[in-house]
């Protein structure tokens, strides 16, 4: 049997013991869609979360914003993050605020790590663990309520479920949504509180308005 002959017999008995594992890793991939695997900014459309904030909070709230209108101001909101077992329906309870009483300019506010510091101290000293700080709100002194460069940044730097509002005095005017620690924002969440103390006009965002602006 000539050499030739023996290499080409060697070559038919790798080939019929192929494996269909080794067949499948050589055969040609299916072109990957990035858009169908690109998370949605969105919840689904049957998860809408809400905010139940008390009317003291609200006060607290309502106080310093209005307290200050020509320049920006932020207070942490405290109490709790629950879901409902049945619904699945995220509410989140805040039943308080913690501000250090201080503005910013009229275009700015920061929440500096010394005032983060102070909120976190204040909530263990009065509520011993039973209530925590799950999110902020800020004033736009002289501009209309949206979310800012430097707010998504903020609020992207949080890992984990969380509430954001920005109100403006100047428009009579706030937005809202809600944060998971997936990173993907529900702007329909819906706001329960006492209106004769929050006397602000709701803005809707539509899902293009959460773009970086």
């Amino acid at each position: 049997m000539s050499k030739q002959h023996i290499k080409r017999e060697t070559r038919m008995k790798k080939k019929k013991y192929r494996t269909k594992a080794q067949k499948a890793r050589m055969a040609p991939k299916e072109p990957v869609n990035v858009m169908e695997s690109t998370p949605s900014t969105q919840y689904p459309t049957t998860e809408v979360p809400i905010l139940a904030l008390s009317a003291e909070a609200a006060k607290k709230i309502a106080d310093l914003v209005e307290g200050d209108p020509n320049h920006e101001c932020g207070a942490f909101l405290i109490g709790n993050l629950c879901k409902d077992k049945i619904t699945g329906v995220c509410i989140s309870f805040v039943s308080d605020v913690y501000t250090d009483g201080k503005y910013g300019s009229g275009s700015d506010y920061e929440f500096t790590v010394d005032t983060q510091y102070k909120g976190m101290k204040y909530v263990e000293k009065n509520y011993n663990g039973e209530m925590h700080i799950i999110g902020t709100v800020h004033s736009h002194a002289n501009h209309p309520a949206f979310y800012s460069a430097t707010d998504y940044r903020m609020m992207n730097s949080g890992m984990w479920d969380q509430v954001h509002m920005v109100i403006s005095p100047r428009y009579g005017e706030y937005v809202l949504t809600y944060k998971n620690r997936e990173g993907m924002y529900n702007y329909s969440i819906a706001l329960q509180t006492d209106q004769k103390v929050f006397r602000y006009e709701r803005k809707n965002l539509k899902e293009s308005d959460g773009n970086v602006y």
